[in-house]
C-alpha cells in the first residue's frame, strides 16, 4: 500500500475477524489510530489487545450496528477518544443460508436488511456528521460480487448488497475533500469454519462481512490490505486492487 494515515483516525466495523481485522491491522500499520466496532464485545476485546500489544493505537467498542442509538454512541465515543475521523470502512454483516425466495420468513429478510443495509446507513449518518464538519474524511462501504449480479437461493442477501451500492453513489460530496465514498465488493472466499461461501462468516454472524480466505490468510496480508489503498484515493479513480494475494480484490469508485 502507498500513502500514510499517521495523524489520523480509521472506524472499522465488522472487526473481530476476517476482513474488518484484516484492515483494521492494515490501517495501524499505515500509521492510524483505530477503533475497531463489533457486536461480539469477546472478539473485539481480543482485536483490541492484540494491536495494543503490537505497539499500535487501538480502541474497541462493542456495537450492533443495526441499533442507531449504539452506532451514534460508538462514533462519539471515537471523537471523545481521538478527536476527529478520518476514514471509516463499514464492513459488519451477515450472511444468510440458500433458501428459495418464496420460502424466506419475513423474519430472516428483515434480519439481514437489517444488518447489512440499515447498519450501513446508521453508520454512514454518524460518520458524514463529523466528516461534514471537518470537510474531508473518506469512508468504503463493503458490498459483494452479490451487489452485482443476484445469487439464487439467497435473494435477501443480493437485496442487501444490490442496496449498498445504491446507497454509496447517492453519497454527499465534501466540498474541499478530494476522497469520495466508495464501495468495497470481495470476491468468493471460505468462511472461518471452511465452508465455502460468498461472504461472511457463519450465517447469522456480524463479526466480519467478508471471507476472503481464512483468518491466518487475512494475517498474512496485513500489511497491504486493499481497502486503505481505496481510502487514499482520490475523486473518479476506479480500479481493482488484490486483497488477498490471490488475485481476488476491491472495485472502488
Amino acid at each position: 500500500m502507498t500513502g500514510s494515515f499517521e495523524g489520523k483516525v480509521a472506524v472499522v466495523t465488522g472487526a473481530g475477524a476476517g476482513i474488518g481485522e484484516a484492515t483494521a491491522w492494515a490501517f495501524a500499520r499505515a500509521g492510524a489510530s483505530v477503533a475497531l466496532i463489533d457486536r461480539d464485545a469477546g472478539a473485539i476485546g481480543e482485536a483490541e489487545e492484540a494491536l495494543r500489544a503490537a505497539g499500535f493505537q487501538a480502541i474497541g467498542i462493542a456495537c450492533n450496528v443495526a441499533d442507531a442509538t449504539q452506532v451514534q454512541t460508538s462514533i462519539v465515543k471515537v471523537l471523545e477518544t481521538y478527536g476527529r475521523l478520518d476514514a471509516a470502512f463499514n464492513n459488519a454483516g451477515v450472511n444468510s443460508d440458500s433458501t428459495p425466495l418464496h420460502d424466506i420468513s419475513d423474519e430472516e429478510f428483515d434480519r439481514v436488511i437489517s444488518v447489512n443495509l440499515r447498519g450501513v446507513w446508521n453508520c454512514m449518518k454518524a460518520e458524514l456528521r463529523l466528516m461534514v464538519e471537518q470537510q474531508s474524511g473518506a469512508i468504503v462501504n463493503c458490498s459483494s460480487i452479490g451487489g452485482l449480479k443476484g445469487s439464487v437461493g439467497r435473494s435477501a442477501y443480493s437485496a442487501s448488497k444490490h442496496a449498498v451500492i445504491g446507497l454509496t453513489a447517492a453519497r454527499p460530496r465534501l466540498r474541499r475533500s478530494g476522497h469520495p465514498h466508495k464501495r468495497g465488493l470481495p470476491g468468493p472466499g471460505e468462511n472461518t469454519d471452511g465452508r465455502a461461501g460468498d461472504e461472511g462468516l457463519r450465517p447469522g454472524d456480524h463479526g466480519a462481512n467478508g471471507g476472503l480466505g481464512t483468518r491466518g490468510s487475512f494475517r498474512r496480508s496485513r500489511r497491504d490490505c486493499a481497502v486503505c489503498s481505496v481510502a487514499l484515493q482520490p475523486r473518479g479513480q476506479l480500479r481493482r486492487r488484490p486483497c488477498d494475494g490471490r488475485g481476488r480484490g476491491i472495485l472502488a469508485g
